[in-house]
């Protein structure tokens, strides 16, 4: 079963003016804590969106685009259910090992079945070329897991890697953003009392390609993602990248 992975922070600020960390940001990133995050919030409806763009004389030509939602209710342990559905356009219709095909719709739902096992149900639909010629296809899989399988796809929700007691890689931002709260001048607050973090064309630099980007965080007081808006230029190939999340949360 593919697991949704989702995106880190890009932005390096090693070049930034640190300062002294905010004390009222401190104390907000002090409160929170995974095990309250797992423990509190048991239902998830989550939107991404990205495109992609090539810049030329000034202006931008879309090149591709991909969209997601998430709905998934972990509330009671004995009745989960979990629906995905994925869309991809342009340069974002990728080849997907497991199908064979150029994916351009994903569908997966998990759901109970009468012997007390999940069912989780897979159905994409693409091409075989690589030009998206001849018919679309469509693939599909049905597998059985167990409740235990099943909760360890949620955690899945919060994190995806952890090491040194700091988790990752999924909408837990906590410990992200505990480790730039060094940086006070990108925080604030929000009118709902969230907090926010944000950093506006900040250049990066790797071996090979170069550019700027922006990024906008909102974090809730347990820890999970909010929102997140990301801009990314890479002057080098003449590229940009907008991407979103919106996150909404139930106990």
């Amino acid at each position: 079963m593919k697991k949704k992975i989702f995106l880190l922070p890009f932005l390096l600020l090693s070049s930034c003016a640190e300062n002294n960390a905010d004390p009222e940001v401190v104390s907000f990133l002090e409160s929170c804590s995974l095990e309250k995050a797992i423990q509190e919030v048991t239902t998830f409806d989550i939107l991404y969106e990205s495109h992609t763009y090539q810049l030329s004389l000034g202006k931008e030509e879309e090149t591709g685009e991909a969209r997601w939602t998430l709905v998934a209710d972990y509330s009671d342990e004995e009745n989960i259910t979990s629906f995905l559905e994925e869309t991809f356009q342009g340069e974002l219709i990728l080849y997907d090992q497991e199908s064979k095909l150029y994916v351009d719709y994903t569908k997966q739902s998990i759901e109970k079945d009468g012997e007390g096992n999940y069912l989780v149900e897979m159905c994409k639909t693409g091409y075989r070329e690589e030009d998206l010629s001849g018919e679309k296809e469509t693939y599909s899989t049905s597998t059985k897991y167990t409740a235990k399988q099943i909760l360890d796809l949620k955690k899945d929700l919060y994190y995806t890697n952890s090491s040194a007691g700091v988790v990752q890689g999924g909408l837990y931002y906590a410990d992200f953003l505990d480790s730039v709260k060094k940086y006070s001048m990108y925080f604030s607050f929000t009118e709902e009392g969230n907090l926010r973090y944000h950093t506006d064309n900040v250049p990066y630099v790797s071996d090979e390609e170069e550019g700027y980007g922006s990024e906008t965080i909102v974090m809730n007081s347990l820890g999970m993602l909010v929102s997140l808006e990301e801009e990314l230029t890479n002057t080098t190939l003449n590229t940009r990248l907008r991407l979103r999340y919106d996150c909404r949360y139930e106990k």
